[in-house]
């Protein structure tokens, strides 16, 4: 069962009495904030100005490796020191950020050394099926996508996995004739972690899905074709690439230099994740990858939500896992690049998922057919509000 991790104090704090500006401008990244805080930007105000007077009292994040709330939630005494959690983090570390990457490498190990950290063991009941993770205010691409993976011919379960509350009683009614739901009960994710809490869920929901071969679906990553080549196939654990854009390539890299794990030359996307989790060791990477994205945005930091935390979690148990080929982008609008998503690909070079990307409301923009699927999900909710 998962555990609470216990508060450390901080190293004794270096004897400066002033931080000077020199000092927070050396890791205050002004661009990042303001790219992330539009109406700071808005304001024409200085960024970090802004930060001491106003950001930090906000909980703000001065970087995009340091997470304020995670860092006043590990040290109680910067939140009444009278100081920004910056000016607090230089009088205790100093101004290498490479603290905070040894601070969750650290963490890292502890999870992977106690497995009493991990979620529970849960041997597959069940030969193969689908799970999704859900939400009510989701319903529309929810309703497409279990109808376009019965119109093509996938007949295995589907389990709609959801926390507490996150769906009405008609919604759920009215979705059953395509799949089961699970209602998850008590997880460590209620709340962890902001914008990305579906992520350290969807990790949960993998390692306790009651199949053997396992196959893991973002509510929006549409089959392009029947499933059946997936679960006919041999692989432990597939994983595909993202896009050739580079979401956090560096970042990526530090933390798994920093955890003596090669680099791989890629990063990988978590819309569509097959395992076999028939044999122990699949099971148990599953389970330390759950643990780890119960670290929320601390980590994430690193690795943009769970996406990453599969291969870590693999690699640092020894568990092999295989990587589908690359992915094609595809852009509906190439003048504006308002509208795509990638086509994730099976081995025989067939387009095998598309998972939207941008505005991902306009998936149905990618075929035709799916024009009239649109359609159909939007009446389905209306009538589900009612």
């Amino acid at each position: 069962m998962f555990r609470e991790t216990d508060h450390r104090q901080p190293p004794e704090p270096h004897p400066q009495r002033e931080i000077s500006v020199g000092q927070l401008e050396s890791l205050f990244d002004a661009d990042w904030y303001l790219s992330q805080y539009p109406d700071v930007a808005g304001a024409g105000v200085d960024p970090l100005q802004h930060y001491i007077e106003h950001g930090a009292a906000e909980r703000r994040n001065p970087h995009p490796k340091f997470d304020t709330e995670w860092y006043l939630n590990r040290h109680p005494d910067a939140a009444s020191s009278g100081e920004t959690p910056l000016h607090h983090f230089i009088r205790h570390y100093g101004t290498d950020l490479g603290a905070l990457t040894k601070d969750i490498v650290e963490r890292i190990r502890e999870f992977q050394s106690d497995d009493s950290r991990w979620p529970p063991a849960i041997k597959p009941e069940e030969e193969a099926g689908i799970v999704i993770s859900g939400c009510g205010r989701l319903f529309r691409p929810l309703y497409a996508n279990l109808r376009n993976i019965r119109e093509q011919g996938c007949d295995l379960p589907i389990d709609v996995w959801h926390l507490p509350g996150e769906f009405t009683q008609r919604q759920i009614a009215f979705l059953s004739s395509f799949a089961n739901f699970v209602n998850a009960g008590v997880t460590p994710f209620h709340g962890l972690s902001g914008c990305h809490e579906v992520h350290g869920f969807k990790a949960w929901m993998l390692s306790q899905s009651r199949f053997r071969k396992t196959l893991m679906l973002d509510v929006n990553s549409f089959p392009m074709q029947n499933l059946k080549a997936v679960f006919e196939s041999d692989y432990r654990c597939l994983l595909w690439r993202d896009g050739p854009w580079g979401t956090y390539p560096d970042r990526i890299a530090e933390l798994r230099r920093s955890l003596n794990l090669v680099v791989h030359p890629l990063e990988f996307e978590s819309g569509q994740l097959f395992v076999n989790k028939g044999e122990e060791g699949v099971r148990r990477a599953l389970r330390f990858a759950a643990a780890l994205n119960t670290l929320g945005r601390r980590l994430y930091a690193y690795t943009y939500g769970d996406k990453e935390t599969y291969s870590i979690a693999f690699d640092l148990l020894g568990e092999s896992f295989s990587i589908a080929p690359e992915p094609a982008a595809h852009l509906v609008d190439a003048a504006v690049c308002a509208h795509g998503g990638l086509i994730q690909p099976w081995f025989d070079g067939s387009g095998l998922f598309y998972h939207p990307l941008g505005d991902r409301d306009q998936w149905w923009r990618f075929k035709d057919e799916w024009v009239a699927l649109e359609r159909e999900a939007a009446e389905a909710e209306k009538d589900c509000g009612d």
